[in-house]
């Protein structure tokens, strides 16, 4: 189920647009086609990661390293993060699958020894939660821009210890770094940076809010996911953990509006004139699902940013994000609940039942 709850939801991200004109039907066709594929296998791929993580919460000493485990996890984000980017190609695509690994980190904070333990290791993340927001997500850039120029000026020197017909042409790297700078200084005083920043916040507030229902999900499959059994918690005592789940939403939401001001004061963005723009282009959309229009794409922002500006960060935009998301952490506690019973897929003489009947669903 949800593997076919992912493929509605690839259906809905990366919807078939009518373009008008008599030519460049197929085209648009077979690109859609291969968007969904891709975000799909991706999909399916990072809920594979993520069942290794929760496998990896499982080990006995896990807790006594959580706070090393949590910054791990949190530069290992960011790594991911690059990856799903370059793969999938828009923000649109790759903020829910990023959204589902944010969640499980969250899920496997509990493998801490006790409560106070995983009081002090959201602390730890909130802390690096606050770094990355202000200064490695907006810089990240630009540490990457100086290191691939410190890259290229080490080649450049190296070059010019060879002889002239290993050397090569000397030109092309320093013609390269150049544009490659012109080009960073022109995104500067452009939208991608306040985009990038606030698709990454939306990620981040979606998880704090699915984060209570997920721990609701493990607390009724408790003997089927034995993950608190795993992670040695009382059922009397996940409730406490599920109080401070929901009792920790609006102070977290009023530190991300402090976080937001603050960003518009350290970087120049325009944030909020910005949203305020979104909401009016929302409401006067010209069809009733905003990702169908064909004309509302900003052609001055950068083309891995331009649907999700479409969406406007709207309802339509946190209710896929959120159906997207479902998807894959449904995926992962199935296979974690088939991994504790050890129960065999191919054994099983009703699964070819439940197969036809997920196929026949699917089909109506």
């Amino acid at each position: 189920m949800a593997i076919a709850s992912l493929y509605f939801t690839t259906k809905l991200l990366v919807p078939k647009k009518k373009l008008s004109g008599d030519h460049g039907d197929a085209k648009p066709i077979t690109t859609s086609t291969w968007k969904r594929s891709n975000l799909l296998v991706s999909s399916i791929l990072m809920g594979l990661f993520l069942v290794g993580i929760v496998e990896w919460s499982f080990w006995e000493s896990f807790g006594t390293y959580i706070w090393e485990a949590i910054i791990l996890m949190k530069f290992l984000g960011i790594l991911i993060g690059q990856v799903m980017d370059n793969q999938l190609g828009e923000a649109l695509l790759s903020a829910p699958v990023m959204t589902a690994f944010g969640l499980v980190q969250a899920v496997v904070t509990m493998s801490a020894n006790d409560f106070m333990d995983f009081l002090l290791s959201y602390i730890v993340g909130f802390g690096f939660l606050i770094l990355e927001r202000m200064y490695i997500g907006p810089l990240l850039s630009n540490i990457l821009n100086w290191s691939y120029n410190v890259f290229s000026a080490m080649i450049h020197s190296v070059r010019k210890l060879l002889p002239p017909i290993l050397s090569g042409d000397q030109n092309d790297s320093t013609s390269n770094s150049e544009d490659s700078e012109t080009v960073h200084e022109e995104n500067e005083e452009t939208l991608e940076p306040l985009l990038g920043s606030y698709t990454s916040y939306s990620c981040d507030v979606l998880s704090l809010l699915y984060f209570p229902f997920i721990m609701v999900v493990i607390m009724i499959f408790r003997e089927e996911a034995e993950m608190m059994k795993l992670y040695n918690i009382k059922e009397s005592d996940m409730e406490y953990y599920l109080l401070f789940a929901l009792v920790i939403i609006p102070f977290q939401i009023a530190a991300d509006i402090f976080m937001q001001n603050s960003l518009e004061l350290l970087h120049g963005w325009k944030t909020f004139e910005y949203l305020e723009y979104c909401r009016a282009r929302f409401l006067q959309r010209e069809m009733w699902w905003k990702g169908l229009e064909t004309n509302t794409l900003d052609e001055c922002i950068e083309n891995s940013l331009r649907s999700v500006d479409q969406l406007c960060f709207s309802s339509q935009y946190y209710m896929l994000s959120t159906l997207h998301v479902n998807a894959i952490v449904y995926l992962v506690l199935g296979i974690v609940m088939m991994a504790r019973a050890k129960y065999n897929a191919f054994g099983d003489p009703a699964m070819s039942s439940i197969i036809m009947i997920i196929l026949l669903c699917t089909i109506v």
